[in-house]
């Protein structure tokens, strides 16, 4: 009900979704009609959602296999004149940046929108990138929303201003918008739908170079009055408050939520700032005008309250402003409420030392300092790969590959992936991570500076089709002897099992293009795959390729163990462990660390398997060095 719902064209109707679903609601109000991008947390159910959306709407959406691609893709979209959206996470923007500094010289005919999902804290990436200075970087508008309803509006008002101003425009968003449910009011479809036409009478190209480069900042001082008139940005005083609060997209709820803990409503005045690229100098004067100190609430950087700065310069006023960077709000990290409560209660301690505030909001900090406390009392979670997961059985057969082979002192290069778990123990073996696909570069100079050291380099699939091949193809050109390990599951398994180039599981006509075809057509001498469960068969393989001295590549495949269409199998068999033979050695925890071992209930240090969990893998089994794991076959269920 609730996808149908979402999918008709039913203007009032109140809805219960996902902040990233209300954005992809917001691109099917505007009548987008070619949309991709590559999966990435937090911004993968922008794209899911319009493509379980794409054949009951008629218009084109799929997977790239980078963002680079991806945003290319949307170029020709755009160049065909109908309205296109390319969706990435943060990092996926330094992706595509080389086409993006292009694109903003060109004048484009069809709305053009970029979706920018940044992750503060680095919930669930590698550092917290705060996409706005690529909006100021680029001199591309840029929007940013609040809330749900913000959320669709936003991205749906993008194409027109896209179109108004011939040029991209950027749609920044935040996990905790992305992930959060609300309550969404629908708005209506735009039926005006554009036939694609591609002008083969005028150049798609920036040249010549400063031309484009005084439309773009033309286009730039034009978007801050296409701006005005969407009223994106809200000024909430009366012009007499001392103190001015103002939050930028999403963490403008945490300055809303601190003013009313502390009572402040009426004291203060309050401006949410929408609209990222340019700042709206207009409403930000207004409040500049008559306040003598400012906090600013954002998440990641302090690219607000830089710019409320040199504002505040500009007309020559004495303010004080407090953020990120002037240490009122912590450097780095997402914003957190009783961070806003205490240092807006500090801002108005400095105004007037005299004014009561609420005691108990007051013990925010003391809060704070108790939360830290508790978070030492409790035992922290081992991290570690699913239940009957590949990529154990992998690295397992490394290690024990490395022994047999008497290799000393490896040098292992990691890349991002579920695969990136090969840091922490019972592993604890990759060495190096940098970026997508960064494992196949960075090994071929390991493997040049340390010719007495063996490299290898491991790599998941759609990471490969992703930004893998240029570099292993320079390894093979360089014949360097680094053995890269491609650990195939088949899908894109850390963002939810999306397909690429190599996905087996297709059931469309797409053709299916295998890892170890590239690497062949790539010349790399020693090519071999391997069911990654065959522990036995994949250690001696790997045990051949690490004593070679050229490039060598071994396929672990093995479906994931969470992808629908594999579950595997029925699972027909459960591991168990003879509590007879086990010997509570915990090589079977230390060694291998399956999340389905657990402590035996006798209480003699012994182990057992909990049935739930485990889903009868059977790579346990040679892990062992007593025998004592043994499978148990299953009743099919009545």
């Amino acid at each position: 009900m609730r996808k149908e719902v979402l999918l008709s064209d039913a203007p009032g109707t109140r809805v219960l979704l996902l902040g990233n679903e209300a954005i992809a609601r917001g691109a099917i109000e505007a009548g987008v009609q070619f949309v991709t991008g590559y999966p990435g947390t937090p911004s993968t159910e922008i794209m899911e959602t319009l493509i379980e959306a794409a054949p009951h709407l008629d218009f084109v959406a799929h997977w790239s296999v980078n963002e680079k691609v991806a945003f290319d893709a949307a170029t020709g979209a755009s160049f065909s004149g109908v309205r296109s959206m390319v969706i990435m996470k943060h990092v996926g923007l330094n992706v595509a940046a080389d086409s993006l500094q292009q694109l903003k010289l060109i004048d484009i005919a069809g709305g053009f929108v970029i979706v920018s999902v940044d992750d503060p804290s680095g919930l669930s990436s590698n550092n917290e990138q705060d996409n706005r200075w690529y909006a100021k970087f680029a001199g591309l508008p840029a929007i940013e929303p609040a809330d749900l309803n913000e959320a669709r509006e936003m991205a749906k008002r993008a194409f027109e201003i896209s179109e108004e101003l011939r040029t991209p425009v950027i749609l920044r968003s935040v996990t905790r918008l992305g992930h959060m449910t609300g309550d969404l009011e629908l708005g209506e479809f735009d039926r005006n739908r554009r036939e694609p036409n591609f002008d083969g009478t005028r150049q798609w190209t920036p040249f010549p170079c400063l031309e484009p480069e005084r439309r773009l900042r033309e286009k730039l001082r034009q978007a801050g009055e296409v701006f005005e008139r969407y009223e994106f940005d809200v000024y909430q005083g009366m012009g007499s408050e001392k103190i001015g609060v103002v939050g930028a997209g999403f963490a403008f709820n945490y300055a809303q939520e601190a003013v009313d803990r502390l009572g402040l409503r009426g004291e203060v005045a309050l401006l949410k700032i929408g609209t990222v690229n340019p700042l709206p100098n207009r409403i930000i004067h207004r409040l500049l005008n008559h306040v003598s100190q400012v906090l600013v609430v954002e998440d990641v950087t302090p690219f607000l309250e830089e710019g409320i700065k040199a504002e505040a310069q500009g007309i020559h006023r004495p303010i004080q402003i407090h953020g990120r960077k002037s240490g009122a709000l912590p450097e780095v990290g997402e914003t957190i409420l009783d961070d806003v409560v205490s240092a807006l209660a500090d801002v108005v301690r400095q105004e007037s030392p005299d004014r009561a505030l609420p005691s108990d909001v007051l013990l925010s900090k003391g809060r704070a300092e108790q939360s830290t406390a508790i978070q030492k009392l409790i035992p922290r979670r081992q991290i570690g790969f699913c239940a009957g997961c590949s990529h154990r059985a992998t690295y397992y057969a490394l290690t024990k590959a490395l022994q047999n082979a008497g290799i000393k002192d490896p040098i292992v290069v990691g890349d991002i992936g579920c695969y990136t778990l090969g840091f922490y123990p019972p592993f604890s073996i990759l060495q190096t991570m940098t970026s997508m696909g960064a494992s196949m570069g960075t090994s071929d100079a390991l493997a040049q500076l340390n010719p007495s050291r063996k490299v290898i380099a491991v790599i998941g699939d759609s990471t490969f089709y992703h930004a893998g091949m240029p570099g292993l193809l320079q390894i093979a050109q360089q014949q360097r002897p680094v053995l890269i390990i491609a650990m195939d599951n088949s899908v894109t398994a850390s963002t939810g099992q999306q397909p690429h180039p190599g996905t087996w599981q297709l059931t469309d006509e797409r053709t299916v293009i295998p890892i170890e075809d590239i690497a062949r057509a790539f010349q790399i001498p020693h090519v071999r795959v391997v069911r990654s469960l065959q522990i036995k068969r994949l250690i001696r393989e790997l045990e051949e390729a690490l004593v070679l001295d050229v490039p060598a590549m071994i396929v672990s495949r093995q479906a994931c163990a969470l992808e629908p269409g594999e579950r595997w199998r029925e699972r027909t068999v459960v591991a168990k462990v003879d509590a007879a033979k086990c010997d509570g050695c915990l090589a079977c925890v230390e060694e291998y660390g399956c999340p389905a071992f657990v402590a035996a209930e006798d209480g003699e240090g012994k182990m057992a398997i909990d049935p739930v969990l485990c889903n009868g893998c059977a790579s346990c089994k040679i892990v062992c060095p007593q025998g004592a794991i043994y499978l148990e076959r299953l009743e099919p269920e009545e």
